[in-house]
């Protein structure tokens, strides 16, 4: 798998998810920016399977949304929001994130963060190959960065493979 990113502040609280890209649920604790993010997963074995807390869903958390994907027909195609700093004086952080599917957009999820011109976007548009291999990131009271992992191709198609055998 490839690894993209991570976007965000990195520190040594990182985690890994890669392998986990059968994505059932999505869980946001949000508020201004993302507190914390965690999702339900299909495993090898066909289990479902709750991932760890990524940031945590702190008391002053002022929204929580839960997304339910129809899987197995819908599975995530690409990840975007902006990360940077919420207030004056705090770290960098995910301040909002949205997630892409091959059936809808849901979010965004988190606030404007502070209006830095520091604030960043950030966008993972994947495709609807199934490359989606899951995330990784770095995370303390809160989301601080995230990425992802891209499966890439392993077999063509019947038309590449047509592509590829032409002569010119």
């Amino acid at each position: 798998m490839i690894r993209i990113g991570p976007v965000g502040r990195t520190s040594d609280r990182a985690w890994d998810d890669g392998g986990k890209e059968k994505i059932v649920q999505i869980f946001i604790a949000h508020g201004d920016f993302i507190y914390s993010l965690q999702y339900l997963y299909v495993d090898q074995n066909g289990n479902l399977v709750l991932s760890d807390s990524h940031g945590t869903a702190a008391s002053q958390t002022y929204k929580f949304d839960v997304v339910k994907l129809d899987y197995p027909s819908e599975f995530i195609t690409g990840i975007s929001g902006c990360y940077g700093h919420p207030s004056a004086n705090s770290r960098m952080q995910i301040l909002s994130i949205t997630f892409t599917t091959n059936n809808r957009t849901y979010g965004p999820f988190g606030g404007p963060g502070f209006g830095s011109k520091f604030d960043s976007p950030f966008r993972y548009q994947l495709g609807l190959d199934r490359p989606f291999g899951g995330f990784h990131g770095y995370s303390g009271h809160y989301l601080e960065a995230i990425g992802l992992y891209v499966k890439p191709l392993t077999t063509l198609s019947n038309d590449q493979e047509k592509v590829k055998n032409e002569k010119v």
